[in-house]
């Protein structure tokens, strides 16, 4: 959606909450969660604009902090001005480096191919072959080779830790390979949007890549901060929060 607009998705790929609830028993509210209350009565969460919203029940998924072309504004309104700008960047590039080798930096060099095929598109990805090793050796290579086919350069073990805005750049890797580009995009994935929860409920209730600790049964793992919540809900309202809205 963000390369070209072939096949736009931008009309239909958007899809408001207002209208999710049909019953008095929900509410919507467009807004950024920065702090949980857990031992207020019942607790609460804090937004940015300072409102308290209390809960019986909090079920906890913020989503991932995503980076680059898919970094979209929080107003919707703003998401296609955003996506133009990017198509525009793409448009103008001739020499496109994607800094990261998973499904992300796969795609967006597949699409560019499809709709450029004479433009130069680079990949560096820091693990030994794309994607990562929760897949088959056979299937990376699979994937390596289809991209290469269609004229993709893909340098692994190596990383680009600067993103120059667009125009005329000269990147270096850390190992010091050196690369012509007009366009740097980061395509590394996602990194998950924790950090409120660790500022709320202290570290321990997150681990080691800043994700949620659960127990068998998907609750937050408890801490001293997130006393157990087992009692028995009655005619419970559902608050569905939304940092995006369109």
């Amino acid at each position: 959606m963000t390369v070209h607009d072939s096949n736009d998705l931008l009309d239909t790929a958007l899809i408001p909450y207002d209208k999710i609830f049909t019953t008095p028993n929900g509410v919507f509210v467009q807004g950024t969660v920065v702090g949980i209350q857990p031992n207020k009565p019942g607790g609460a969460v804090t937004l940015a604009d300072g409102q308290e919203l209390p809960y019986d029940a909090l079920v906890l998924c913020p989503g991932s902090i995503w980076e680059g072309p898919l970094a979209f504004p929080l107003e919707g309104k703003a998401v296609p001005e955003f996506v133009a700008a990017r198509r525009a960047e793409f448009n103008n590039a001739q020499k496109i480096v994607l800094v990261g080798g998973g499904a992300v930096g796969i795609e967006y060099a597949g699409e560019i191919k499809d709709i450029w095929p004479e433009k130069e598109v680079t990949i560096v990805h820091g693990d030994s072959s794309l994607m990562n090793s929760t897949y088959s050796a056979r299937f990376r290579k699979g994937l390596e080779d289809g991209l290469r086919s269609r004229g993709v350069n893909i340098i692994i073990k190596d990383h680009v830790d600067g993103f120059p805005p667009p125009g005329p750049v000269t990147v270096k890797t850390r190992k010091g390979v050196v690369i012509d580009a007009d366009l740097v995009v980061p395509t590394r994935g996602t990194r998950p949007r924790t950090a409120f929860i660790a500022e709320s409920l202290g570290a321990g209730a997150l681990d080691e890549k800043n994700q949620i600790k659960i127990t068998r049964t998907f609750s937050p793992w408890e801490t001293p901060s997130t006393p157990s919540s087992r009692s028995r809900l009655r005619k419970p309202t559902l608050t569905l929060l939304s940092s995006l809205q369109t």
